[in-house]
């Protein structure tokens, strides 16, 4: 195979990382507007509920990264050899549009909270009632979205292997995923006798959702370097005129 042109994928490098700098400094600033604004002041939580700063700037970035997404489905469909032999889910592309759906659905969930109907479901249909006690089938459902990405980035590993530069902000956003996930059990509270001052500030009923939603953001934030990283990179490809199926 050809290697990629030099200049492109120098360029595109640069652009990869001066973009991977301005998400990650956006989101920096973005949680410190939602913490310093005036409705923040004796309600730190102010910007951190529903259908607020961090909720519009959270539907940003997924729609973001599915944009993305399917930009790279586009350029993996153009490198792809028309004989090939494989089946269409088994083709680059059927990753990059699986991504695409996945993050829509994030996004769309962010704005009317499908995991929370889910979870409403599983109570109506179990006879339970909503309780603190019941709290884990709501974690379920955000573990099973976690999961299943985990699952479908592993089942196309051969193609990931082309984006090595996406293999760290991958990392990272599966790290703040299981954070954003650990803040929103109960298993949090056995943080307490290892780290009681951090929990005095981080657990109380401000800061557990403060924590819980900028962990959340981060996660966003590594998983639209990743893809981006991973455009760039296929642009690379691209330039070298072949890449095989």
């Amino acid at each position: 195979m050809p290697s990629p042109d030099p200049n492109i994928a120098s360029a595109n490098r640069r652009l990869a990382r001066r973009f991977g700098f301005l998400v990650f400094f956006a989101n920096i600033l973005v949680i410190a507007l939602a913490l310093l604004l005036p409705q923040a002041k004796g309600n730190p939580n102010y910007h951190f509920q529903e259908f607020r700063l961090i909720t519009l700037f959270s539907f940003i970035q997924l729609i973001a990264t599915a944009w993305i997404s399917w930009k790279t489905s586009q350029t993996r469909t153009s490198q792809v050899q028309p004989n090939s032999e494989k089946s269409f889910w088994q083709r680059p592309r059927f990753l990059w549009i699986i991504l695409t759906v996945g993050f829509l659905f994030l996004a769309i969930d962010e704005l009317i909270s499908i995991h929370l109907l889910i979870r409403n479901v599983i109570h109506q249909m179990a006879g339970i009632k909503l309780s603190r006690e019941t709290e884990w089938i709501g974690d379920l459902v955000m573990i099973s979205y976690a999961t299943a990405a985990l699952g479908i980035l592993c089942f196309y590993r051969s193609e990931l292997k082309l984006f090595q530069t996406s293999w760290v902000p991958f990392a990272a956003a599966f790290v703040f995923l299981a954070l954003t996930i650990f803040f929103d059990t109960e298993l949090v509270y056995e943080l307490i006798p290892i780290f009681p001052e951090f929990c005095t500030v981080a657990l109380d009923g401000a800061g557990r959702n403060v924590s819980e939603e900028s962990f959340k953001l981060f996660s966003e934030c590594f998983f639209l370097i990743a893809v981006f990283n991973c455009l760039t990179e296929a642009k690379n490809l691209k330039s070298a005129r072949h890449l095989p199926d």
